[in-house]
């Protein structure tokens, strides 16, 4: 692991504690209403189906009683799907504000070092030649191209700076001049590889059990 994945993956953990301490308490209120919702489902199942039992007579009642069965065999089904609905919702909304939160980290004065151990990293995984460094416009003025530049020791390695048209990109992508050779680093990228790792543990730790 690289030291800028160390990086993220540390960025990732933390932003994951603060969006789930503020969850916590809605997630769970998200959770009792749903359950309690499907438990009045269950409930009325019951009575209206018990009443109509005795209200009929000889072999209707078994009959009865099967469909009573069925409805709250259904409405406990209903119940569960709709706790994991409101689970899953839950999870859905953190991890696009773990995201957002990510995005905003663009913003902070630590970016532009991320940005610069990105590249520094990158040297480790290309061979000699020209490449194109592209960035979008906001991180190009983060960076000092020269400051940028100087961590590159090896002359047979030459680069030059370009801006990308999407600026939803937030990193870097390195192209070989041939254009045959590509490495992204970027926060979205590595988000999207790692989302299933995250969701996963999103879940653990607001659902414990």
């Amino acid at each position: 692991m690289g030291i800028n994945e160390m990086s993220f993956s540390e960025k990732i953990d933390n932003l994951m504690k603060e969006v789930i301490e503020d969850a916590q308490v809605k997630a769970e209120e998200l959770i009792r209403q749903a359950e309690e919702k499907a438990k009045k489902n269950i409930e009325g199942a019951k009575t209206a189906l018990e009443t109509e039992v005795n209200q009929t007579f000889g072999n209707m009642n078994k009959k009865i009683t099967r469909e009573r069965d069925q409805k709250i065999f259904e409405a406990q089904m209903q119940m569960r799907n709709e706790v994991l609905l409101a689970k899953e919702g839950v999870i859905i909304s953190l991890l696009d504000l773990i995201k957002q939160k990510l995005i905003d980290f663009t913003k902070s004065p630590k970016y532009r070092v991320y940005l610069q151990r990105a590249f520094k990293e990158m040297l480790n995984y290309i061979s000699p030649g020209h490449y194109i460094l592209v960035f979008n416009e906001g991180d190009l003025k983060k960076v000092s191209k020269t400051e940028l530049l100087q961590q590159n020791t090896d002359p047979a390695l030459q680069f030059e700076i370009s801006q990308s048209e999407h600026i939803e990109r937030h990193g870097i992508l390195l192209k070989s001049n041939d254009q045959k050779f590509t490495i992204e680093d970027t926060l979205e990228v590595r988000f999207n590889q790692k989302r299933e790792q995250i969701r996963s543990k999103v879940a653990k730790l607001l659902f414990k059990n």
